[in-house]
């Protein structure tokens, strides 16, 4: 029998000041595992039934490497993970982006199954595991500190709001949201296994190959380290020397990590960030420029985009996926706003200073969250956006385990009506994510729910717009074509009177013009597209378009000969292999009576459609008008035998 003075609770003094007669905890522990992973389910399995959707393209649908299934990992696994995308190494983001085994699991999931339900499938049910996770590990942790039955009811509160809190859901329901899943999840999970005094070797290498992966999930895992010191400090009660120690075994994957990351990135680190408002939120358009703001704007901006993200972990309303510039505008350090965020993180500090001893939950929960935004609060280096919610998702963590210590003190003193009010919450909370998962059905349910929230994004109205517009290639009611153009010419409108430089915008703009039959509008369009990006191929594609189609417009049905052939010499220069422009020319000079050049074109269009049989008899024309009459007979003769009905008068 242990000797008086000599219990467990010396070496963890917190536990020592837990107040005796917490209420039973009435569940057992596969009880609680199996309500968190099918809370978790029930509240995404929606999106079992759903496309691919924003992002998804970068990573799956538009990947090369993902694409070749199996046979894509070698090149997963060597680039940056947009490389498979775009098709080249591009430094849009500082740093680059190195997580390659979201897109392992993708690339095998599309050797399994090119449908999307494959994919929703298993980040619901990773998802669902993580909840499983943050209770395991917390009922282990909190019994350090804390009687049984207060560390379970504590960790079946934070897990249970975890699975519902509606910031959750970008990860979730878009499938490139995975890498942020399998970070979290193996970052927690190497905690949780290597939470023992002394771990094993079993254990210990099992945390080291958890750990291992999060990191090659993203790159934000390493943040692990900083959090797990912490949760060795607060929840397991070590002195700063031995939570050193124990987190220092993390080091050595996180430097094999970071050896890889700097092998596959050698030639794009030192690449400038692009000076481009959609790309870095420290630029702002000036005179028709980009320029960079100012130190006040830029810390200003920082500082209250942390606060930001507080406001969002406490009230996620309302969500949008797109928090890009204009969402909240560029704040000097001077702006009220920002004071009061600065007094915030200030106050947010202190208080998880003062209550280090007494409630060591509460303080470890405050610095989680800002240990894990370190990565994304542009502090260290620009991630190209202020805010997005995905940022959040590890965050959430330490939000979800602090308003559980707090909530578990009503549980205790008022006990039953306390407990219905806190699941009555967990409940309105899980509607509102499966509200908002609805929104995630695919890019045009989207863009059309999100741009309530986010009017004033350029990037909203223009992605919007493409949604338009495909839908409108679509079309075979040419009355339908032209209402669906114009709804997203008006977007585009909006789009470049918020950006003015969005090259993309403008491309659309073209789009959307050529669809309503106003190519000369599109034609502009598309030349301040390619003044914005001179290497625009696909305005390069859409400008000779739009000029063939002008050309034809004005010989056709305008009759104006010499219009047409100015717009078509144009289409030409940028085409001069393209069947069409060629015809055109050909029956434009023949018009102007030009016969040598009508020969010339209606010649160079033969040759690429020999059976052509209108080209034939144009042909014929153009000889006879010539003085050639035996080659026009030839033509003609030729044209005859393809298709009499062009010599009915």
């Amino acid at each position: 029998m242990a000797k008086p003075g000599k219990n467990k609770t010396e070496n963890h003094p917190i536990r020592a000041l837990a107040p005796a007669g917490d209420p039973r905890f009435p569940w057992s522990s596969s009880t609680v595992y199996t309500v968190c992973f099918f809370l978790s389910l029930a509240c995404y399995g929606l999106t079992l039934g759903h496309d691919f959707v924003l992002d998804d393209a970068l990573v799956i649908t538009q990947n090369q490497f993902t694409q070749k299934g199996i046979r894509g990992i070698p090149e997963i696994l060597s680039h940056d993970s947009f490389t498979g995308f775009f098709g080249e190494d591009k430094n849009l983001v500082a740093g680059g982006r190195y997580r390659p085994l979201s897109l392992v699991f993708f690339a095998i999931e599309h050797a399994v199954s090119g449908a999307p339900w494959l994919h929703h499938l298993i980040n619901v049910l990773l998802f669902g595991l993580t909840v499983m996770i943050i209770f395991g590990f917390l009922r282990t942790a909190l019994a350090r500190i804390y009687s049984p039955d207060r560390a379970n009811w504590i960790a079946g509160l934070a897990a249970l709001l975890y699975a519902v809190h509606p910031i959750h859901t970008e990860v979730v329901a878009n499938i490139k949201g995975r890498d942020e899943i399998q970070a979290f999840l193996f970052g927690l999970a190497t905690l949780w296994i290597s939470w023992k005094p002394r771990p094993g070797l079993l254990r210990g290498s099992a945390s080291l190959v958890c750990f291992t992966l999060a990191l090659f999930s993203k790159e934000n895992a390493i943040l692990w380290l900083p959090a797990g010191w912490l949760a060795y400090i607060f929840l397991d009660r070590q002195d700063w020397v031995t939570a050193t120690r124990k987190i220092s075994l993390f080091i050595v994957p996180a430097f094999l990590f970071l050896s890889v990351r700097a092998l596959v990135f050698r030639q794009i680190l030192d690449s400038p960030l692009p000076m481009e408002w959609l790309n870095n939120p420290f630029l702002k358009i000036t005179d028709g420029q980009y320029i960079l703001c100012s130190a006040s704007e830029k810390w200003g901006s920082i500082l209250y985009a942390l606060a930001y993200d507080l406001k969002m972990l406490v009230l996620p309303y309302p969500l949008t996926h797109d928090y890009f510039p204009n969402h909240f505008p560029l704040k000097k350090l001077s702006d009220p706003s920002v004071l009061l965020s600065l007094l915030i993180h200030l106050g947010a500090f202190v208080v998880a200073w003062r209550n280090r001893k007494s409630m060591p939950v509460l303080s470890f929960s405050i610095l989680f969250i800002y240990t894990s935004l370190l990565l994304t609060s542009n502090v260290f280096f620009p991630v190209g956006i202020l805010f997005s919610e995905r940022f959040l998702y590890m965050a959430s963590f330490g939000f979800c385990l602090g308003v559980a210590g707090w909530s578990y003190q009503f549980i205790q003193t008022v006990n039953k009506p306390a407990l219905a009010i806190i699941l009555l919450l967990i409940f309105v909370a899980a509607a509102l994510t499966l509200s908002r998962g609805r929104a995630w059905k695919n890019n045009l349910t989207l863009f059309q729910t999100d741009i309530r929230v986010s009017a004033n994004s350029a990037k909203i109205n223009n992605a919007l717009a493409g949604e338009l517009l495909a839908l409108a290639a679509s079309q075979k009611d040419s009355l339908g074509k032209i209402k669906l153009a114009a709804e997203a010419e008006g977007r585009l409108t909006k789009a470049l009177q918020i950006h003015p430089l969005y090259s993309d915008a403008w491309l659309q703009k073209g789009n959307a013009l050529f669809y309503q039959g106003r190519f000369d509008e599109s034609i502009l369009a598309y030349r301040r597209t390619l003044a914005l990006y001179p290497e625009h191929t696909h305005a390069k594609a859409n400008l000779h378009l739009a000029l063939r189609e002008e050309g034809k417009r004005q010989g056709e049905k305008l009759g104006r000969t010499d219009l047409a052939l100015q717009y078509l010499s144009q289409a030409y220069s940028l085409k001069p292999d393209d069947f069409e422009t060629l015809r055109l020319l050909g029956v434009a000079h023949g018009v102007n009576r030009d016969n040598q050049r009508a020969v010339e074109f209606l010649e160079k269009a033969l040759a690429l459609q020999p059976g052509n049989a209108a080209v034939l008899f144009n042909l014929g024309t153009a000889y006879f008008n010539s003085g050639n009459a035996p080659k026009g007979r030839e033509f003609y003769e030729k044209a005859r035998l393809l298709d009499s009905t062009l010599f009915i008068q």
